[in-house]
């Protein structure tokens, strides 16, 4: 169950990718030095991310750091989708299509719940 879950995040982080690829291809020639590379940064480590995980060769910590990973950059890429959308960069159907994703992918990240300690006296 958790190989499947890695493996549709696999797949979707890869459209991601994709569509990131070329929307910064036509954002203005003045964000080539910010905000282009965090852009295309945030998501290559996304996909490092859930490809890490979706190898399922890592003890836990391993999986917890690639996680908190992938999660933290889900939240830079989504920053920069809302500046680049407020700045009219990008177009309202491009802004929810790739919000959708990373929230497909962010939900396939997120870390187990771990079960509550319970104090016995």
């Amino acid at each position: 169950m958790q190989v499947n879950r890695h493996q549709e995040a696999l797949e979707t982080t890869q459209q991601l990718v994709e569509s990131i690829a070329q929307i910064t291809r036509f954002l203005p020639r003045h964000e080539d030095m910010v905000m282009v590379p965090m852009m295309r940064d945030a998501v290559m480590t996304i996909q490092k991310s859930v490809m890490m995980l979706a190898i399922g060769q890592l003890n836990a910590g391993d999986s917890d750091h690639h996680c908190a990973e992938g999660l933290g950059k889900i939240e830079v890429l989504r920053t920069y989708l809302q500046i680049s959308f407020d700045l009219e960069y990008i177009r309202s159907d491009d802004f929810n299509r790739l919000t959708r994703l990373l929230e497909i992918v962010r939900q396939k990240l997120s870390l187990p719940k771990k079960p509550k300690l319970e104090i016995v006296k």
